[in-house]
């Protein structure tokens, strides 16, 4: 009987062991995996070349390229995505945003940046 228990015991131990590793390789997985949407220095030319046909964008200026993957929940949330598409580019610059279709080679938006903590300005009516 005392054998049975340590191989019973021997299994748990095994199968807990495995579960873990299981888990922790999973996680380790998911955290530390490329990003699937890291814009390539080709492809962020690419797409500033073909923006820069539609507006000027000062080069010496950082900015962001981001993708847009759910056009609905972002124009929930924002007037600004109205229109866009799955696929579409956001260029985010200090002081404007530029959504463009790349597919439409179009410009869908652009807009002024404000942050929270700045002052909208008011138009004269």
């Amino acid at each position: 009987m005392k054998l049975l228990l340590q191989n019973n015991s021997k299994k748990i131990g095994v199968g807990i062991a495995l579960v873990l590793l299981v888990f922790v390789v999973g996680n380790l997985w998911f955290f530390y995996q490329p990003e699937s949407d890291v814009t390539s220095e080709k492809d962020v030319e690419k797409i500033l070349s073909a923006v820069s046909r539609h507006i000027l964008i000062p080069q010496d200026q950082e900015f962001s390229i981001l993708t847009i993957d759910d056009p609905e929940a972002v124009a929930k949330n924002q007037a600004f995505f109205l229109g866009a598409s799955k696929g579409d580019k956001l260029i985010l610059l200090p002081s404007k945003a530029i959504l463009y279709n790349p597919k439409e080679d179009i410009l869908i938006n652009v807009g002024p940046i404000y942050f929270d903590n700045q002052n909208v300005p008011q138009t004269d009516e």
